[in-house]
């Protein structure tokens, strides 16, 4: 019987500890694959600065982002006709103002039919009709209408 009690005494004593060392290793593994991650994130954040440190690179990134070109090309912006802005409704603003409401209700007005979105139907170019060309612009006389004094 004493012996039985010597025997639980040392169980539990030791019992403590090794709860306590299996607690800390979970939390080392844990730390451990946190610093991992971290020194994976700072190596790919170093490679971005590599690339960044390229002219090459940053030159595609500016054509990309920013749409710029070199000098002698030729940039083009092709529209999806399905995401379109709506058209202005000048209309609806114009009678507001003419009411005689007050500025900021026209204003609220305006912003509210901009956040609106109208589907345009996309327009089909019609075959054999060729784009008119620029029309010449003829320079308009200088000479002014003599003003009467008042």
């Amino acid at each position: 019987m004493l012996l039985g009690l010597v025997l639980a005494g040392l169980v539990l004593s030791f019992a403590l500890p090794v709860r306590e060392y299996v607690r800390q290793r979970g939390e080392i593994t844990a730390l451990q694959a946190e610093k991992d991650q971290r020194e994976a994130r700072v190596a790919e954040l170093e490679q971005r600065l590599g690339q960044w440190k390229d002219p090459a690179f940053i030159s595609t990134q500016a054509r990309q982002r920013l749409q710029y070109v070199m000098p002698g090309e030729v940039g083009y912006v092709v529209l999806d006709p399905q995401e379109a802005p709506a058209p202005i409704v000048r209309d609806q603003v114009s009678a507001a103002a003419v009411e005689g409401t007050p500025w900021y209700s026209t204003l609220w007005r305006s912003v509210e039919a901009a956040d609106t979105v109208q589907p345009v139907p996309p327009v089909a170019p019609k075959q054999g009709v060729r784009p008119a060309a620029p029309k010449a612009s003829t320079p308009k006389s200088s000479t002014s209408a003599p003003s009467s004094g008042g």
